[in-house]
């Protein structure tokens, strides 16, 4: 058993005048476009309406590589799951190891994929940091907008933003009741499925319900061993927020989420032919040949795959304090994941084994905020993260 606890604890104190970015990075003209957004990323005056600086603001007042999405938008580009914003973001890359996906940004990413290590770019849902990589296939139902964020960004949100940060910011609740049905159906026998409704409970409570689910029922390719499809997937998820709002001055927003992954991802993996990348042929298992497709395998252990788990909780607290404002983030994350894999990659009576992995992360942000319109904007935060993570073997 491999059992590592990892504790950070971080102070940031940022000062910016109203012409200065608090976190700066040099950007090219591929960058610094701001991707087109639609309704729910722009105010009533028109603007696209960032969050990269941890306060709402005008994308043109924000001097920071910024790519932002509406739902609107991913609804058309077709993306329903994370590593698929890479489609539209320029220098953003998604690597598939094992359970996990790693996020790559102006080529700056890491090879490191157990639980317990994190990437080097942050991923933030409703400012909860989400450290675990193997959430990162996460799905995206009921998102408002994502922001990718490019460049260093430790001044404003710690730890492990070397890369840049993405941030997914999801509908709030509304007062009003509402509601919405979405399937679809796709190649490789895809179904498809999200449903949505929200209302109020009172003059100052409400309430969200999202329910998701993804099934590929038909693989890319074929297991020659046992004749059964590999390379599916499957994704549910079902979350919820509630707001309540006690005064103009008060917001508490509590949410929850629970996630299952299920598919065979890069630990199904074939022998490669002298032309691919991968294990040569020759002499391999007694001369044994791969005939199969690229994405075929040719295995006795039909195990071969991953179903990741994930759970979360978290209390979003905002407070105006005169001029100030007061914020305290806390949330607490569960992710299991149950994978197999078959070393030898070949039919042959080999070596194989299932390994179980949890990661229990916990993290405590407190944020004491500048007003937006006076001439130095600044903020000051404490950030805990706290992250248990065991491996059995």
């Amino acid at each position: 058993m491999y059992k590592n606890i990892l504790m950070n604890c971080v102070a940031i104190g940022a000062i910016a005048s109203a012409h200065t970015a608090a976190s700066a990075q040099s950007t090219d003209q591929e960058d610094s476009v701001v991707q087109p957004a639609s309704v729910d990323t722009y105010d009533g005056g028109g603007e696209i309406i960032v969050t990269a600086q941890r306060r709402a603001q005008s994308a043109q007042d924000v001097p920071i590589a910024v790519s932002v999405f509406s739902g609107e938008d991913l609804g058309a580009a077709g993306v329903t799951s994370l590593p698929q914003i890479a489609q539209l973001t320029p220098g953003l890359q998604f690597q598939s190891q094992g359970a996990t996906s790693l996020p790559y940004l102006r080529g700056v990413g890491g090879n490191t994929n157990i639980l317990g290590s994190e990437a080097a770019t942050a991923i933030y849902v409703d400012g909860v940091y989400v450290p675990n990589q193997s959430a990162a296939f996460m799905g995206l139902p009921n998102v408002q907008s994502i922001e990718v964020i490019k460049g260093p960004q430790g001044t404003l949100f710690g730890r492990n933003a070397t890369a840049g940060v993405i941030q997914i910011t999801t509908r709030k609740p509304s007062y009003t009741t509402s509601g919405s049905i979405n399937v679809g159906y796709g190649n490789y026998n895809t179904f498809e499925g999200s449903a949505y409704v929200t209302t109020g409970l009172s003059d100052s409570v409400a309430i969200d319900l999202t329910a998701y689910w993804k099934k590929q029922q038909d693989g890319f390719g074929t297991n020659l061993f046992t004749g059964e499809d590999v390379f599916r997937n499957e994704n549910f998820v079902i979350s919820s927020r509630l707001l309540f709002e006690p005064s103009d001055d008060t917001q508490i927003d509590i949410s929850g989420l629970y996630e299952e992954i299920r598919g065979t991802f890069a630990y199904g993996l074939h022998v490669g032919t002298p032309e691919e990348l991968g294990y040569a042929q020759r002499g391999l298992g007694g001369g044994y040949t791969f005939n199969g497709g690229f994405y075929d395998l040719d295995f006795d252990y039909d195990n071969v795959g991953a179903s990741t788990k994930n759970r979360r909780i978290s209390v979003n607290l905002s407070q105006a304090i005169g001029e100030l404002t007061f914020r305290s983030i806390s949330s607490y994350q569960y992710v299991s994941v149950e994978s197999g894999i078959d070393f030898d990659f070949t039919p042959s009576l080999g070596v194989h084994a299932d390994i179980p992995q949890s990661d229990k992360t916990f993290t405590q942000e407190l944020q004491l905020l500048s007003a937006d319109d006076g001439r130095l904007s600044w903020i000051i935060a404490v950030i805990i993260t706290i992250i248990t993570a065991i491996i059995r073997a």
